[in-house]
């Protein structure tokens, strides 16, 4: 996917410029040597034209357009001039993505609108082909457009608010492999399935399916005996008939046997209350206990003979009184019992060609057992089914397993090659430039994530770090190319101005050789000398030359 151009309108949609960008090398120079530095206005605006690509392509923020990158603070001018701009990012294949300030939350691909969040999804699957959910566009996109220090400063773990787990699903969606991390994450998740399945097997480990199996004929028989029982009842033929009177005297047995219970309760009570005044304090301990209390008490208003009498006739009084409670509960509960078995030989009449002493009770306990019965036999075929279920998921999962081990197993030498296709155009280039061969490689961080990293330069500058980066970004582009991956055939940077003069020229001839697009903000005098001398080379290469007579706003 390579850029067209890009097209600033103002708010009455009036072209105020328009930059068309070409294969190769795409400069955009600042021409700022007769500026004074001290000027509030010295920034012409060779950075924007990135913000404004990189804005189109869903950036949270316009701000970055028109607010100081050093100091951060908003150019309140600026900004009231352009806040009704739009601008319009063209594709050669003729998609159009475009977004306006004042409606940032809106984006348009194709004359579509879109909010923001939707408008970022549909330019994934559009510039990258992608449809999951992650990793985000933004995530993606960063790689290609580098507009801040951090981006411009680290080569692999350059992107805002990311993770080491995302930089994994990051760079192996970039090299082409996103999905082996699916089949590993996937590997993970049959495997959590698998053990949950082994559990579910454990639990019927004391029920074994062959032992179930054994158990329900012997279950059907005893039901079968149970249902010819309760069919001597004959009980069912005439329920409905007899329904109220049939409830009647269940309620009425039900409540006769609570009160024969609690009469025999109280009854109960009342004996041992009696019995135990035959253990009360006899006369000799009472005599005792007076004398005592006159030792103390020589004045005492009571005899003795009178506080013997009071005592016997306490245990008399309290005695009599159980003996009428036992004679009363005695005739109470024989009349409840009377009352029973009256009610029994009502309830017979009903059940007279039963034998033995049938009741509703009877019928109703060997109904309530039969349907336990039911239900026990019902559990154990449910349980056989699920085990035999079990037993068919935990076979399905083994046989997906291997056949994802066999598939990782192959995607995982396709990436090792992949890596290597890369490195040779990564090793190529970092050699041209210092003579050095950096490479790419994968470790794990302590988590288990893949962790992308280049080889260690031991006391590189900043110059050479940003080598580094020009050369990773370049290098993808061929890599890209040769595995045919459709992707982005850009990649935009914010300045190179540490690298010395000598890679300069070799990243310029490089860039030019590429079939991508390098897109580079730049000073004009952080071109190398010999090649700002050549006109040929500045008109070939230069997209876009920005000056005090000329920023990008124009204003």
């Amino acid at each position: 996917m390579f850029i067209k151009s890009l097209s600033i309108f103002d708010g009455d949609e009036n072209l105020t410029r328009y930059i068309e960008f070409k294969n190769g090398l795409n400069l955009i120079l600042s021409n700022t040597e007769n500026i004074s530095q001290t000027s509030s206005h010295n920034n012409v605006g060779k950075t924007t034209l990135l913000r404004i690509i990189d804005f189109c392509l869903g950036s949270k923020d316009d701000k970055d357009i028109y607010t100081d990158s050093e100091f951060k603070r908003k150019d309140e001018e600026l900004y009231q001039y352009i806040k009704n701009f739009s601008f319009e990012l063209e594709f050669r294949n003729n998609l159009k993505v475009k977004r306006d300030i004042k409606n940032k939350n809106k984006i348009y691909i194709d004359g579509v609108e879109f909010n923001s969040t939707n408008g970022r999804e549909k330019l994934k699957e559009l510039l990258l082909n992608i449809e999951t959910k992650k990793p985000t566009f933004r995530q993606l996109i960063q790689k290609f457009i580098r507009t801040d220090t951090k981006s411009m400063e680290n080569t692999i773990k350059a992107f805002s608010h990311t993770n080491n787990a995302d930089y994994e699903l990051i760079y192996l969606t970039l090299f082409g492999f996103k999905n082996i991390l699916d089949n590993l994450n996937k590997k993970t998740e049959l495997l959590k399935e698998s053990k949950t399945i082994e559990n579910g097997l454990k639990y019927f480990k004391s029920t074994p399916k062959k032992a179930l199996e054994a158990e329900i004929p012997i279950d059907k028989k005893n039901i079968l005996e149970l249902e010819k029982q309760i069919k001597n009842y004959q009980f069912d033929e005439f329920f409905n008939i007899y329904e109220d009177d049939l409830n009647r005297l269940t309620k009425d047995i039900r409540d006769n046997k609570q009160k024969i219970s609690l009469l025999s309760f109280k009854l109960d009570n009342s004996e041992k209350s009696l019995k135990s005044l035959q253990y009360s304090i006899d006369s000799q301990a009472v005599k005792y206990i007076y004398k005592e209390v006159n030792r103390f008490n020589q004045n005492m208003q009571k005899k003795f003979e009178e506080v013997s009498e009071f005592h016997n006739t306490v245990i008399k009084d309290r005695s009599s009184y159980y003996e009428e409670q036992i004679i009363k509960l005695k005739k109470d509960l024989l009349e409840e019992k009377n009352s029973l078995e009256l009610l029994r030989k009502e309830e017979g009449k009903y059940f007279k060609n039963i034998d033995g002493n049938p009741s509703l009770e009877d019928y109703n306990s060997m109904m309530n057992r039969k349907s336990q019965m039911l239900q026990d036999l019902q559990e154990k075929e449910s349980n056989i089914k699920k085990i035999e279920e079990l037993n068919k998921q935990k076979e399905k999962f083994k046989e997906e397993l291997e056949s994802l081990e066999k598939e990782i197993e192959i995607k995982s030498k396709q990436y090792s090659e992949y890596i290597n296709i890369f490195n040779e155009y990564f090793t190529d280039i970092t050699k041209k430039l210092y003579n050095e061969e950096w490479y790419l490689y994968e470790d794990f961080d302590t988590k288990g994530n893949r962790a992308f990293k280049i080889d260690k330069i031991g006391g590189t500058g900043t110059g050479k770090k940003k080598a580094e980066i020009v050369a990773f970004d370049l290098a993808y582009i061929n890599f890209i190319n040769e595995i045919g991956l459709e992707f982005p055939k850009f990649v935009a940077h914010d300045g190179i101005d540490q690298i010395s003069e000598h890679q300069k020229e070799t990243i310029f001839e490089l860039a030019n050789e590429i079939d991508g697009q390098y897109i580079l903000a730049i000073n004009i005098d952080q071109i190398p000398q010999s090649l700002r001398k050549d006109n040929n080379f500045i008109d070939k290469n230069c997209i876009l030359e920005l000056s005090k007579s000329n920023r990008f706003f124009k204003f």
